[in-house]
């Protein structure tokens, strides 16, 4: 978390917010459109200056903290590099490192920055649900360096609920979830003709996906979708608190 910070202060990480971005809009463009993808060469002659500028940020990133001591911060690096295990593997290797390296600092970044800038544009826009939320952690919790995991902050139900609700209004990652039709394959002994998806044929072993986005705004699964209503994901005993 505290790198993605970095790359809001600090200009020269700027390339990696818009680079994430542009990749972004390509990898949904390219689920949503399988044969499109034919032109990916030519997409990315258009980011030709940008590429470069980004694995630079990248690199000066990754080689600075592996230039500092293994324990200088508590990340990834420091939990699973260099070290062999009793079992006899190794930890994170140089190449391993920054492959890894690269996947956090976008995915991870990434959908946490933008799941807690959520959360407080719904909070701001809903005082009563920060009323209770507040009430929650402040008769839970005395100090707020006392908020750390643990018992006390799995206690904190509203609290999860308001990050589950945000994560279904506005989810920080439009991915769609894939799922192949193995119920339906040809070698399934449930399997008694095509799978037909409103009135098409689909072929078996046919990766089938719908948008996160829209699953998640359906009327049949989630009454007023586009309302913000955390107690939704509360039990009944837990909503009459």
């Amino acid at each position: 978390m505290g790198s993605w910070m970095h790359f809001e202060t600090e200009d020269t990480n700027a390339i990696i917010l818009a680079a994430t971005k542009s990749t972004d809009y390509c990898i949904s463009l390219y689920m949503a459109w399988l044969n499109i993808s034919i032109i990916d060469s030519v997409i990315c002659w258009f980011g030709w200056k940008r590429i470069p500028k980004f694995y630079q940020a990248l690199r000066k990133m990754i080689g600075t903290r592996m230039n500092m001591p293994k324990d200088a911060a508590h990340d990834i690096y420091a939990v699973a590099s260099g070290d062999v295990t009793p079992s006899g593997d190794k930890g994170l290797q140089d190449t391993d490192l920054w492959s890894e390296a690269s996947f956090f600092v976008m995915a991870g970044g990434m959908t946490v920055s933008t799941l807690m800038s959520a959360v407080f544009f719904y909070l701001t826009r809903h005082p009563d649900v920060y009323k209770r939320l507040a009430t929650e952690i402040r008769t839970t919790f005395n100090l707020g360096e006392a908020i750390t995991s643990g018992p006390q902050l799995s206690s904190c139900k509203y609290l999860r609920a308001v990050i589950d609700e945000t994560m279904r209004v506005a989810p920080p990652t439009t991915a769609t979830p894939w799922r192949e039709d193995d119920v339906y394959s040809a070698t399934s002994p449930k399997s008694d003709g095509p799978l037909v998806v409103d009135g098409h044929v689909i072929p078996h072993r046919t990766a089938v996906g719908v948008s996160l986005y829209s699953v998640l705004h359906n009327e049949a699964y989630f009454p007023e979708p586009f309302a913000f209503r955390p107690e939704q994901w509360l039990d009944a005993d837990d909503d009459l608190t």
